[in-house]
């Protein structure tokens, strides 16, 4: 269902509720991915329909109300941790009894409509995670690495941002599937010979720049997480630590053999940033480009 009269959440939120939100950071470069932080009083907050489904993790108290998020109203008990979820074009309802502070991320639909198709989740299992907050430290987990991301500017690249956005959206798939009683089948196709060398050599030809998980899947003709899991199933990496770890290597024969400047290595193998090429070097070897290079000249 294709919703693109409306707004994006992230949008009708600014619009109507700009005084409450604290800060607001894109996943994309295209600004379909939004997050943002917000402080709610205790009050009536009727919200019109959005085109985007909407995440809120609560990251403040425990709160309670009632709430219409397409499945009727009810009382809640929104726990510290637990989310809501609501989809798009319908009109929501929160009448909550307590302030409210609450991470929130604005998917678009066909993002999830996708990730759905991807792993054999019939999309109207969402309602499952209408009637109740969910509570998932998975969940949790991944949807605080995606804002850690977005604040830093995605720093850690666009294919870590991408890897983070698709493991959310596989994880809130199996929750819908729990919900609605129904274990989730994953879909699994192997990643053959010719597929591996076709990405090692864009790799290889693409090091200095920034590679996304679209980028490689669609070399091969795979959506992003079937991918994902046949390029895990060959390697043993996801594909985010494998490019790293690629990015890294041709970093490291750079430092011993080269005479550029490490800023410049790091660009040179697709990094944003020095500080970034440093911080990821370090992390896996244990020492700095620059005393690693001492070391091996």
């Amino acid at each position: 269902m294709k919703h693109t009269h409306l707004p994006d959440y992230l949008e009708f939120y600014r619009t109507r509720y700009g005084d409450h939100i604290i800060e607001s950071h894109f996943l994309k470069a295209s600004g379909d991915v939004g997050m943002f932080i917000c402080e709610q009083p205790a009050g009536s907050y009727p919200d019109d329909p959005t085109k985007s489904y909407g995440i809120q993790l609560n990251i403040g108290k425990a709160v309670s109300g009632r709430l219409d998020l397409g499945a009727g109203q009810r009382e809640f008990e929104i726990g510290s941790g637990t989310f809501i979820f609501s989809p798009p074009g319908i009109r929501t309802e929160y009448d909550l009894y307590g302030d409210h502070r609450i991470m929130c991320l604005a998917l678009p639909a066909d993002f999830v409509e996708k990730a759905a198709t991807d792993t054999g989740t019939n999309i109207s299992e969402l309602q499952s995670l209408l009637t109740k907050a969910q509570g998932d430290t998975v969940f949790r987990h991944l949807l605080k690495e995606c804002w850690k991301d977005a604040h830093s500017g995605l720093s850690r690249g666009k294919l870590y941002s991408d890897a983070c956005l698709m493991m959310l959206a596989t994880r809130l798939m199996s929750l819908a599937a729990r919900g609605a009683g129904r274990p989730r089948k994953a879909r699994n196709r192997a990643l053959s010979n010719q597929h591996y060398k076709k990405i090692c050599e864009f790799v290889d030809g693409n090091i200095d720049n920034s590679i996304r998980i679209t980028d490689l899947a669609s070399l091969v003709k795979m959506s992003e997480y079937c991918f994902s899991r046949a390029f895990k199933a060959r390697t043993g990496q996801s594909p985010y630590q494998w490019v790293i770890d690629h990015k890294l290597g041709r970093a490291e024969s750079l430092l011993q053999h080269s005479k550029d400047s490490i800023a410049d290595i790091a660009y040179a193998t697709g990094f944003s940033s020095q500080a970034h090429l440093s911080a990821l070097f370090s992390d896996r070897n244990g020492i700095s480009p620059s005393k690693y290079r001492k070391s091996n000249r």
